[in-house]
Order: C-alpha cells, then structure tokens, then sequence
C-alpha cells in the first residue's frame, strides 16, 4: 500500500509531503482527505523502490494535479529494482508541468528534482535534453557493479546469524575446556596425594621385604652363635 506522510516544520512554517510508492495497491485506500491537504504543499519528496502498477500512475497522475505551484517535487527511483520503462513514464509525466532542476545518480539511485512553477515555466525542450543525460548515465551505471541494498541487508542478516552461531558453538567449546581442565587439575592432586601415600607405603613394604630376608637367614646354628657373642659381651 502506497504511503502518505504529511509533516510540517515549525522553523519556517514550511509544509511537505512524503510517499513511499509500493508494488501493491490498495484499492480500497481513500485519497481525499490526502488530496485535500495538498495545495499548500512547499515540497513534494516521491520515492520509488520497485516498479508501481498502473493504477499507482494514474493515482500519482492526481497527486500532481492536486499539487500547488509553489511544490517543488523531488523523485527517487531504486533503478535497480524498477523497470526503466515505467521510471521514464513517471519522470515525463511530472515533466509535462515542470521543469527538471537537476539529477544525482548515485549506488543504484536516482534523484530528480523538479522546480516549481512559480520559479519557472516548464520546458519540454530542455526536459527531454535532461532525460536523454539521465537515460545515457542509468546505462552507464548498470555496466558497473551495482549493489543490491535488500540482497545485501539479507546476506548481513545471514552473516550476523552464522556469527552467532558459531559464536555460541565457541562459548560451549570453552566451556567445556574449562571444564575440562578444572577436572585434569582435580585429578592430578588426587594422584599426586594418591603417589604420596604410595611411595609411603612402598617404603614400610620394603622394609617388610629386608626382615623377611633376614628371617629367612637365621637358623638354629646362627642362634647359638648369637647367643655366645651375647654372653660374651654381657660377661
């Protein structure tokens, strides 16, 4: 549905008008009370994103018509997306009651301004030498690389949700390393605790295994002998 935006600046009294053309139309859109606000209009911005039906012509056909003199109307075409026949319509049906001001192309845009006719009359001659410059740089433009500003906002889109993603992958992975290292760290205390205890234990078992060689040793013959180097000394 077509879009209208009516907005006035306080600063200087100035009063414009906004409409965003879509490429569905409403039929069932009543225009009337736009129609009515827009004699007093200073400055008419029309803006263009994809080709418009027939029916969005004849409706912007009756917007000019209800425009004052003093409107100065400014148009911005996506020529990207909209079909160059229907861009010229457009451009020489407002062309027909006014004279075209200047034009910028610029990223897949193009923006004409359109003067008042209470600044000057429209001329036809100067209007279709205007055009043919736009019609030539249009074609200029479209043998350079030219950038799609929706295919780009979706590919944005799609990167910012990968990037998530892999982002979210990420946090678990080093969440889980985390997690990971805090239990390697865990166990090697334990085994280091665990290694003490056994380097304890492996001493009282070699010590267990000497007095079971010496026991093995003694005999009843190493007894007496024992037993005299005993007396011996206690005498």
């Amino acid at each position: 549905m077509n879009q209208y935006i009516i907005s006035r600046n306080l600063s200087n009294l100035r009063k414009n008008l906004k409409v965003v053309y879509e490429t569905k139309y409403n039929e069932s859109m009543d225009l009337n009370n736009v129609f009515s606000e827009l004699e007093d209009i200073d400055k008419a911005s029309l803006i263009f994103n994809d080709t418009i039906s027939n029916q969005s012509i004849k409706e912007l056909q009756s917007v000019i018509n209800h425009l004052g003199n003093q409107t100065v109307i400014v148009t911005t075409f996506n020529f990207i997306q909209i079909n160059e026949n229907i861009l010229f319509e457009i451009l020489n049906l407002i062309g027909s009651t006014r004279r075209i001001n200047l034009f910028n192309i610029e990223n897949g845009k193009l923006v004409v301004e359109f003067l008042s006719n209470k600044q000057i009359q429209s001329n036809m001659q100067h209007n279709e030498h205007v055009l043919k410059m736009i019609n030539k740089e249009i074609h200029n433009q479209y043998q350079k690389p030219l950038y799609n500003e929706k295919k780009l906002m979706q590919e944005l889109v799609r990167l910012k949700e990968d990037y998530e993603e892999l982002y979210e992958k990420y946090l678990n992975t080093h969440q889980r390393m985390q997690y990971a290292f805090r239990e390697l760290h865990k166990f090697k205390r334990s085994a280091w605790t665990y290694k003490r205890k056994y380097l304890q234990y492996e001493l009282i078992l070699s010590n267990l295994d000497r007095i079971n060689i010496y026991k093995s040793k003694i005999t009843k013959k190493n007894l007496k002998k024992m037993l005299k180097v005993i007396l011996k000394k206690v005498k």
